[in-house]
């Protein structure tokens, strides 16, 4: 029984130097039902024609896994003995993507509703786009869309549209009288990616608020 667990501990490690010195003819994704390859081939370090890399491939899996879409990143490899190469395969599980929002909440006379809905996926490509209602006294609502990698995969860019509306009360010395409160905004946030783990962001906002007396 030794002598068998020992030849089969030689054998793996023979195909393991092997591999570390294979070339990968081909990388693939499995499973994938909505998100785009072409997409997940500009994230990850793995190519075609470069020496097969254990610790690049788990690299790999942990890049994918950031992205927050799948439930699960696993690899596998193929060794062809006879001609010295890999086909390297990242099984993936995908997640759900569109998400509904929706919340109830209420006291002394007063109910605050909110709901939308969130798709985390938009495109295949890891971009958000969604829309949030809000009832508060007053109507409110907010569009946003989020691209964190365009196609160059060094840059992105966040966008959102609110408006924000409220019954509230301001106090002069012992009054105290209520205004229709309305916050209108728009939000421009660039990226630069300098690493798959770091990037840059500028952004800036511009804002309008107005105050109509009510009493």
């Amino acid at each position: 029984m030794r002598k068998i667990l020992k030849i089969l501990t030689i054998f793996v490690l023979f195909l393991e130097f092997n591999a570390s010195s294979s070339v990968l003819s081909s990388i693939s994704f499995k499973g994938l039902t909505h998100t785009k390859e072409d997409f997940l081939f500009k994230l990850i370090n793995c190519k075609e024609g470069l020496i097969y890399d254990s610790i690049l491939v788990k690299q790999d899996e942990q890049t994918l896994r950031n992205l927050n879409l799948f439930f699960s990143v696993n690899s596998k490899i193929f060794y062809d003995s006879i001609s010295n190469e890999i086909d390297l395969t990242f099984v993936i599980k995908e997640a759900k993507y569109i998400y509904p929002i929706l919340s109830v909440a209420g006291f002394e006379n007063q109910l605050q509703i909110q709901a939308g809905l969130n798709n985390i996926n938009w495109r295949g490509r890891n971009q958000t786009i969604g829309f949030l209602y809000q009832y508060y006294d007053r109507h409110s609502f907010s569009l946003f869309q989020k691209t964190p990698r365009h196609k160059n995969g060094k840059t992105g860019h966040e966008v959102s549209l609110a408006k924000y509306s409220t019954i509230e009360p301001l106090y002069f010395e012992d009054t105290a009288s209520n205004f229709n409160f309305d916050n209108y905004s728009v939000s421009i946030l660039g990226k630069y990616w300098i690493n798959n783990k770091l990037n840059l962001d500028i952004g800036g906002m511009l804002m309008y608020e107005n105050y109509l007396q009510l009493d």
